[in-house]
């Protein structure tokens, strides 16, 4: 109850942040199989909503490593961080229009390119509220739109033209 006072008293809505992972090496890409609603079993990049201790970039690495295992040093995920780009268009999450009246979710995605002259981390399996974790290659990747959750696709086709 008290969110919807906060959703009257504030004239824009409610914004809910989120941070998600895309995270390439040799000609892949590591998607997750979401286990919960909304998207159950839908693919998607792993990703969260920021916790109210953490900065939006801590957000990323806590999500990608809860939801994958990747086993790859936070200091090595930072320093692989090629781009970052926020997505916001008002409609771009069902989730936050159908929770709250008048909001809306924006997502900051942080591109992260792996080094290709080490082997691919096989080890990934699916973590909190994720089913699997799983190496797509690029070429699968751009078949997956309508498996998709959300604007997962449009979020990839940024970062991989």
């Amino acid at each position: 109850m008290e969110e919807e006072k906060i959703v009257e008293v504030t004239p824009h809505g409610m914004i809910f942040m989120t941070a998600d992972s895309v995270v390439v090496q040799s000609g892949h890409m590591l998607l997750v199989k979401r286990g919960e609603y909304p998207g159950k079993g839908l693919w998607a990049l792993p990703g969260s909503h920021v916790g109210h201790n953490e900065t939006i970039a801590q957000t990323s690495i806590r999500a990608l490593i809860d939801e994958t295992h990747l086993k790859v040093p936070e200091r090595v995920l930072e320093g692989s961080l090629k781009a970052i780009k926020l997505f916001d268009h008002p409609e771009r999450s069902l989730r936050a229009r159908l929770t709250q009246k008048r909001a809306r979710s924006m997502t900051m995605a942080y591109y992260y390119e792996l080094d290709s002259s080490k082997p691919l981390p096989t080890s990934v399996r699916g973590g909190k509220g994720i089913v699997t974790a799983w190496w797509f290659t690029f070429a699968e990747v751009r078949t997956m739109r309508n498996v998709m959750f959300e604007d997962h696709s449009d979020i990839i086709s940024f970062f991989l033209g």
